[in-house]
C-alpha cells in the first residue's frame, strides 16, 4: 500500500512539475509589451488551413497572425522582422503565436530589397518609401499596372534611379 501511494505521489509531483514548467515557458518567446523577432517567412498547411509562420534559426517557429498575415504570407521565404504582442491562447494552436502590428523585411534572396508604395506619375513610376521616393527604370510588364501597390523591389541604384531586376506585390494596387 505504501509502495502503490509513493507512486501516486511521485507521478503527481512529476506531472505538477511539468505543468508548472509549461505555464512558465507560455509566450517566453516574446515580452507581453511586445518585441521584435526575426526569422524566415514560412507558409504551411492545404487549402482551407493554411497558416504563415515565422522559422527563428534554432528555435521553435511561431505562427503569424493578425491583420497582416496576408502581407506576409506574400513575402514566403523572406526574412523579416516582426513586431507584436502574444496571441490569446483561446482555441489553442499547436504552437506558439504573435499578433503581428508591423513588420520590415530584412532579404529577399540574400539581398536587402526596397519596400514601397508603386506610384505612376507622367509617364514615371515611382517607388515612395517611408523615408524616401525613387524613380524607377526597366518596370517589368507585371507592375505597370500596379499603380498603388505596396511592392518589394531587388535592383541596381545609380544615380538616384533604381533599375528593376526583380520585385513581388505585397498588397495589390487599386
Amino acid at each position: 500500500m505504501t509502495s502503490k501511494r509513493n507512486s501516486l505521489w511521485a507521478c503527481a509531483t512529476v506531472l505538477l512539475l511539468l505543468v508548472a514548467c509549461s505555464a512558465q515557458r507560455e509566450n517566453d518567446f516574446i515580452q507581453d509589451d511586445g518585441e521584435w523577432i526575426t526569422g524566415k517567412i514560412v507558409v504551411s498547411g492545404t487549402e482551407g488551413s493554411i497558416f504563415t509562420t515565422l522559422q527563428r534559426t534554432d528555435q521553435a517557429p511561431i505562427r503569424l497572425v493578425g491583420e497582416l498575415e496576408d502581407e506576409l504570407r506574400r513575402l514566403s521565404g523572406a526574412m523579416v522582422h516582426v513586431w507584436g504582442s502574444p496571441a490569446s491562447r483561446e482555441g489553442a494552436t499547436f504552437m506558439e503565436a504573435v499578433v503581428v502590428e508591423s513588420y520590415e523585411v530584412a532579404s529577399i534572396s540574400g539581398q536587402t530589397p526596397y519596400v514601397g508604395v508603386l506610384v505612376h506619375r507622367d509617364d514615371t513610376f515611382w517607388l515612395a518609401m517611408a523615408d524616401d521616393t525613387l524613380q524607377l527604370t526597366a518596370v517589368p510588364d507585371q507592375l505597370l499596372a500596379g499603380d498603388g501597390a505596396k511592392v518589394w523591389i531587388l535592383g541596381r541604384m545609380g544615380g538616384g534611379i533604381l533599375q528593376v531586376q526583380s520585385h513581388g506585390v505585397i498588397v495589390p494596387g487599386r
